[in-house]
């Protein structure tokens, strides 16, 4: 069997109960030839049977290899470790909780072609849970061509839509092994320095919600992000941000997301510190200082506002029925005659006074 266009990874940890559907995801493909890797970190759950079915089926066609390890070694040893176990010209990547649609790779392999220096291709995705969909829950503004500066305030590449050029890990290196969380995050970065990024505008993957995943440790990830974002461009001044305006960007935004976060959880002097930050590092900010001023509104406050409202509200409604009663009373037809005998009667009668 030749070598084939597109090796799919997946590196999955005890999502026996969700591999079925992401496997199917990728046998429908309407591009076929690939190959599919399913790197199994340590598993103890159903994880091998359900590969073992899948595998057994494929097997003459040698289209999906297994590789079970004995303990858990992290998702960056274990995507590392199918990418070095794979052969395609480009890897596509894919949780084990996710799912594509069926033109996914069709549509994303030939964009490799326009150019050498295109190293990823990722596309638009939308969160599901069971058979409900949430594509209103948004995602960062996309972006092609040299993405660097996009990426230091966002990571824009959802993972499970990624396509990646074997080069760039040959050339820039694989995931990180030293850091647990946003291993991509991570990647992005580097590979952007030296390739292209360019992306289909459709939803061609689906992440699923509402199950124990690793993002739902989002304040570690976060903390994490943040470091190597920092790291990256103390690396790389020379190169991207030789006046140090960007860092200053980055560190302004940064702390107002913080901020952002901290009023969320309710820890008010927190948003506030970051929030002060952010404006000392950039003052004409706007959005954080209306931040502040909502910050600076107690609950009890906001509550009593919420009230008065509800109060106005109330009584708009209110002065509106009876205005409708009073106008519905005037028209009826029980008044008209009233209404109507007073002046036609004293007109046809003798004025007073006269014989």
């Amino acid at each position: 069997m030749g070598v084939p266009t597109v090796s799919v990874v997946i590196a999955t940890y005890n999502y026996g109960r969700f591999l079925p559907e992401a496997i199917d995801s990728v046998l429908a493909q309407t591009f076929t030839d690939y190959e599919v890797v399913v790197v199994d970190d340590g598993s103890t759950d159903n994880t091998s049977e359900v590969v073992e079915r899948y595998r057994l089926a494929r097997m003459q066609a040698g289209r999906l290899r297994y590789i079970r390890l004995e303990k858990n070694i992290g998702q960056p040893k274990a995507k590392n470790l199918g990418i070095r176990n794979s052969r395609g010209r480009f890897i596509a990547f894919l949780d084990g909780d996710d799912v594509w649609l069926p033109q996914k790779l069709e549509k994303q392999v030939p964009l490799f072609e326009r150019s050498g220096e295109i190293g990823v291709v990722y596309s638009d995705f939308t969160w599901f849970q069971g058979e409900q969909e949430f594509p209103e829950m948004g995602h960062p503004a996309f972006a092609r061509g040299k993405v660097t500066r996009n990426l230091i305030f966002d990571n824009i590449v959802p993972f499970s839509s990624s396509t990646v050029r074997r080069e760039c890990f040959e050339r820039d290196g694989m995931f990180d092994e030293s850091i647990p969380l946003a291993i991509d995050y991570d990647l992005w970065l580097r590979f952007s320095l030296n390739w292209a990024f360019d992306y289909v505008p459709e939803k061609l993957v689906k992440g699923r919600v509402g199950h124990a995943r690793l993002s739902c440790r989002e304040e570690e990830r976060t903390k994490i992000a943040k470091r190597i974002c920092e790291e990256f461009l103390s690396r790389n001044r020379d190169k991207i941000d030789p006046s140090g305006s960007l860092r200053r960007e980055w560190l302004a935004l940064r702390y107002f997301r913080e901020g952002h976060h901290n009023h969320h959880l309710h820890r008010r002097m927190r948003a506030l510190r970051c929030y002060t930050r952010s404006l000392s590092i950039s003052p004409l900010q706007p959005k954080v200082w209306k931040a502040i001023l909502m910050l600076s509104l107690t609950r009890d406050v906001i509550e009593s506002l919420k009230e008065e409202a509800s109060r106005m509200r109330a009584a708009i409604a209110t002065s509106s029925r009876h205005k409708g009663a009073a106008q519905k009373a005037s028209l009826s037809p029980t008044a008209r005659p009233a209404v109507l005998a007073g002046p036609v009667g004293r007109c046809d009668e003798t004025p007073s006074g006269r014989p």
